[in-house]
């Protein structure tokens, strides 16, 4: 048997190395390591920095890949682009599957949704 030592720290925040290639601005969405994080604040490329990686975490989203972006329907999966950081509502492969629609696109063009722990890389 292993013997492990629980160390304290939050589940709700978890310091990563930003691995993405590109600094991230302070509230910036992004994958790492499977996690799906927001960061906590502005972290440059291969900084290691303080992310929220809380499941259920909601989000508002504004920023859509063109053609991709009805997000009329409730408990509908969110997908998100790494290449270009913006969201969809189609299962694309080399998106990531991050969340679901919570509240459906407003007149705003906003979309609220929850956010998921694992990030799903689409094959």
């Amino acid at each position: 048997m292993s013997t492990v030592y629980i160390q304290k720290e939050s589940v709700n925040h978890v310091m990563l190395k930003n691995d993405t290639g590109a600094d991230l601005a302070q509230y910036e969405f992004t994958v790492i390591g499977g996690l799906a994080c927001v960061a906590d604040n502005a972290i440059t490329d291969g900084a290691v920095g303080s992310f929220h990686v809380e499941d259920g975490l909601c989000l508002q989203a504004d920023t859509f890949v063109s053609g991709q972006l009805t997000f009329g329907t409730e408990n509908a999966d969110v997908f998100w682009k790494p290449s270009t950081g913006e969201f969809s509502d189609t299962s694309t492969t080399t998106y990531y599957k991050v969340g679901i629609v919570k509240e459906v696109k407003d007149s705003n063009g906003v979309i609220l949704f929850v956010k998921q722990r694992h990030a799903e890389l689409i094959s």
